[in-house]
């Protein structure tokens, strides 16, 4: 069924109850932009929040990244077909359709479950396990910062070469390609990945990288 238009309007204020109401009509009160004919799938809701241009980005990215939007997340990243895309461009490309939300353990949520979708995408290449996607994701976030952030000296910015070194073993306990490793990170020293988070990000990478693998140094924060 089409969504209302004024539903929009009520996601941007209240999120959280308008995609209830449009997938469980009858279960808020007073939600009379409820579309007619029974609730939305949460395909539907995703296709929704990816096309519809009156939707705040800000209200996006703080729903998906709440526990309970997890159906409506899953199939908003199935619909991305990630597989022509090298993981930098593909995570540009994820986080240009909302802001990411504040909290450490949303973004890990989103970031963890478009980590899986590349994965999936890329199943016959080096990028083919979700957790090394998620954490090498992490890790070009946090080069980003470093390589972009007016906070940090030239001289201190990180290197091609303590880029590599801080994503041995990210594999499984294997390496990964030192040339796909090396490509990554000229794309992103070059372009830089716009994040709106980007200062809590920066506040927050050090601890972040020592709690997953002790890897310290991979930005001058």
């Amino acid at each position: 069924p089409p969504v209302p238009r004024r539903a929009a309007h009520n996601f941007n204020q209240k999120p959280v109850l308008t995609v209830r109401a449009l997938m469980e009509p009858g279960s808020v009160s007073g939600a009379d932009f409820a579309p007619a004919g029974g609730g939305l799938s949460a395909d539907e809701v995703a296709r929704w929040l990816l096309t519809c241009k009156r939707l705040s980005t800000n209200r996006i990215g703080d729903y998906l990244g709440r526990p309970d939007a997890g159906p409506v997340l899953l199939a908003l990243v199935a619909r991305l077909d990630l597989r022509s895309l090298p993981l930098d461009e593909a995570l540009r490309f994820f986080l240009s359709l909302f802001r990411l939300p504040g909290e450490a353990q949303q973004i890990a949520r989103v970031i963890e479950t478009f980590a899986a979708r590349y994965a999936a995408c890329h199943a016959a290449g080096a990028l083919s396990r979700a957790d090394t996607v998620y954490v090498l994701c992490y890790s070009l976030i946090m080069l980003n910062v470093d390589a972009h952030s007016p906070r940090i000296p030239e001289a201190a910015k990180m290197t091609s070469d303590q880029f590599v070194s801080n994503n041995r073993g990210i594999d499984d306990g294997a390496d990964l390609p030192r040339e796909l490793l090396e490509q990554l990170y000229s794309s992103v020293v070059a372009r830089e990945v716009k994040i709106e988070q980007r200062e809590f990000i920066e506040s927050s990478a050090q601890g972040w990288l020592l709690k997953h693998g002790g890897r310290g140094g991979c930005c001058g924060v």
